[in-house]
């Protein structure tokens, strides 16, 4: 069920006109705008965070058609849901500067507790800043999915 459950949401995304990512509204009982919502953080809407929860959509839909039923989904979900969010993190110094200085700004509370959670430099903070997101919002996910699709 989780299965079906992220391919309808997949494909429920698309490009706007000025190339931003957004949510095809459906009626009744519409949880995905509100899950979108959610993954915001109280934060005006971001292409980041769009864009980051269609990575995780793809992610765990990909280890999902890997599994035979929903009780190894749950267990490849548990095993496997940290690499998946550190496979989304910027892997390079500019792409993270980037991230900060268009999106991240707003998450500069999550960069100031990285740099005081170790002895990270700047930089090193705004990936493990972008983990720590990126973890919250697939554990907002995961927990919509099962919810949604009844397990």
């Amino acid at each position: 069920m989780i299965k079906t459950t992220i391919k309808s949401a997949l494909d429920r995304f698309e490009r706007g006109e000025l190339g931003s990512l957004r949510v095809r509204p459906e009626h009744g009982g519409d949880w995905l705008p509100r899950l979108i919502h959610e993954l915001h953080e109280d934060q005006l809407p971001s292409n980041w965070r769009y864009e980051t929860a269609r990575s995780l959509l793809i992610a765990l839909g990909d280890l999902c058609a890997r599994q035979d039923d929903e009780g190894d989904i749950r267990a490849a979900i548990d095993e496997e849901l940290w690499e998946i969010c550190e496979g989304l993190v910027d892997a390079y110094n500019g792409a993270r500067w980037e991230w900060f200085t268009e999106d991240g700004w707003v998450y500069a509370e999550d960069v100031v507790e990285a740099i005081r959670a170790g002895d990270s430099d700047f930089t090193t903070a705004l990936g493990d800043a972008q983990f720590n997101i990126i973890v919250r919002m697939a554990e907002a996910i995961v927990a919509k999915l099962e919810e949604v699709s009844n397990v």
